[in-house]
């Protein structure tokens, strides 16, 4: 645990395991630029769960949405698992799912009056 500083050879060894996997390139891409701004943020020093719940909390007060958080920490969770510091592994942010759609993504009555007579109009009316 007391050497637990991330290097960029370890990103690129982070790399090759990504590609070993068969990741989607722009997967890959995210993850690295992910691992990479954390370590920034961490600026050599050592890393603890304590710190990574700090850049978490971090993340939340510079209003990132918890959809991005979460995918910030599934890249850093991932690297963790590499790394096999599953100390460090910190839970993802609950995200709780709207039931109903919003007022302001609701069709007016007239824009349904209009998509009708355009589905009417190009004969795509199967009710």
């Amino acid at each position: 645990m007391n050497n637990s500083i991330i290097t960029e050879k370890e990103i690129l060894e982070f790399e090759a395991f990504l590609r070993s996997q068969e990741r989607e390139r722009a997967t890959i891409e995210k993850y690295l630029r992910e691992v990479r701004f954390f370590a920034g943020w961490m600026d050599g020093r050592p890393v603890t769960k304590e710190a990574v719940i700090r850049w978490k909390e971090s993340l939340q007060k510079q209003e990132y949405v918890p959809a991005t958080i979460n995918a910030k920490l599934s890249a850093l969770n991932g690297f963790f698992y590499f790394m096999g510091w599953s100390w460090c592994r910190v839970k993802f942010l609950r995200i709780q799912r709207q039931m109903f759609r919003t007022r302001s993504r609701e069709l007016t009555r007239q824009e349904y009056e209009l998509l009708l007579s355009t589905a009417r109009r190009e004969g795509k009316t199967n009710y």
